[in-house]
């Protein structure tokens, strides 16, 4: 949606086609980076409208507080991504209505004289973008290897009001021996809660909340719904097949936690609008080097999210105090700043 918006206002002849009709519901992503703001600003999406900044995180174990880290000007924008998708459809279809085209689910492709057909609906199109999730038809349809990476982990999760262990506008992470619990700012006085524990057959706010009590000794309210996911991170072999390209999570699934899979798709858009905006029938070697540069921005994520994952599980005792010490040193200069611009994705 974000990469149709810049290139229709860029005047490109664009359609989006996707099988849902209506946005899904479920909890997503809801950290927006300071560079992927200023894409989505671009774009004409007002972030301002319902969104709360996180201005910073900070690190506790056993009841103490390891470290802080501020993200400097704007912060992390705290918006639900369901929020951002309904902006950017408001917004394509006042720029070109009709491009957009609910409820069509591309089946495979097709290399024709003139470009490539999207089969299961009547698009030719001169270059096609598969955005379409990990399970990506597209990217199967190419033959396109999806690489496994490090890191695997399982977390509950939950969207509670009027839970919040410290000051507004701050992203907490409790480093426990029994496994990290994370919180962050929502809007509507709200916070998310996410714990990482063992995989669960069904996800249950009651559960959540005694592993929450039991590792932090916060107690949250037990009215309302959780939900859980396991993270898992792949990598595309490549972005570019011929006149067709990948991005987001179909050509690099990783870890929810911290929103860097969302950011980085959409710093995909942008890197793709821009290259497509100067030269709108790039050549093979373009395409190429377009791939090579997003796939070291994705490894870079991969890796981090990786580290966030080995750090936050279940430890002894002797290695839970052990990184309590390490955390403590990594939230000191010089080493604070760094790790503030990885997490906000300030060099990606």
């Amino acid at each position: 949606m974000l990469l149709a918006v810049l290139l229709v206002r860029g005047g490109c002849d664009v359609v989006v086609v996707e099988a849902r009709t209506e946005i899904s519901p479920r909890p997503r992503a809801i950290g927006i980076h300071p560079p992927a703001a200023a894409v989505l600003a671009e774009a004409g999406v007002d972030l301002g409208r319902g969104s709360v900044r996180i201005r910073g995180g900070e690190a506790r174990a056993d009841g103490r507080t390891l470290g802080t880290m501020a993200f400097g000007h704007p912060g992390v924008i705290s918006l639900p991504q369901q929020e951002v998708e309904r902006m950017l459809r408001a917004t394509l279809h006042e720029l070109r209505p009709g491009a957009l085209r609910l409820g069509e689910r591309v089946t495979s492709l097709t290399a024709v004289a003139h470009g490539v057909r999207l089969r299961g609906t009547n698009v030719v199109a001169d270059l096609v973008v598969g955005a379409d999730g990990v399970d990506s038809t597209v990217r199967r349809a190419c033959g396109i290897r999806f690489r496994r990476r490090p890191g695997v982990a399982h977390y509950l999760m939950a969207d509670l009001p009027g839970s919040a262990p410290t000051d507004d506008g701050l992203a907490v992470l409790n480093f426990e021996r029994g496994g990290v619990v994370e919180s962050f700012p929502l809007p509507g006085e709200r916070r998310r809660w996410v714990a990482v524990m063992p995989r669960v057959a069904e996800p249950d706010l009651r559960l959540l909340a005694r592993v929450v009590a039991e590792r932090t000794g916060f107690r949250l309210p037990e009215h309302g719904t959780a939900s859980s996911f396991t993270a898992r991170q792949h990598l595309a072999r490549s972005m570019v097949a011929g006149r067709v390209v990948l991005i987001g999570d179909a050509a690099h699934e990783v870890s929810p936690i911290g929103g860097q899979g969302l950011n980085l798709g959409w710093l995909d858009a942008k890197t793709l609008a821009t290259l497509l905006l100067r030269q709108p029938h790039p050549s093979s070697a373009v395409l190429r080097e377009f791939s090579k540069r997003r796939r070291r921005s994705a490894t870079w994520a991969q890796a981090l999210a990786g580290f966030n994952m080995l750090v936050g599980r279940r430890l002894p005792l002797p290695l839970h105090r052990l990184r309590s010490l390490a955390i403590r040193i990594l939230a000191r200069p010089p080493f604070r700043g760094a790790f503030a611009d990885a997490f906000t994705m300030r060099r990606r």
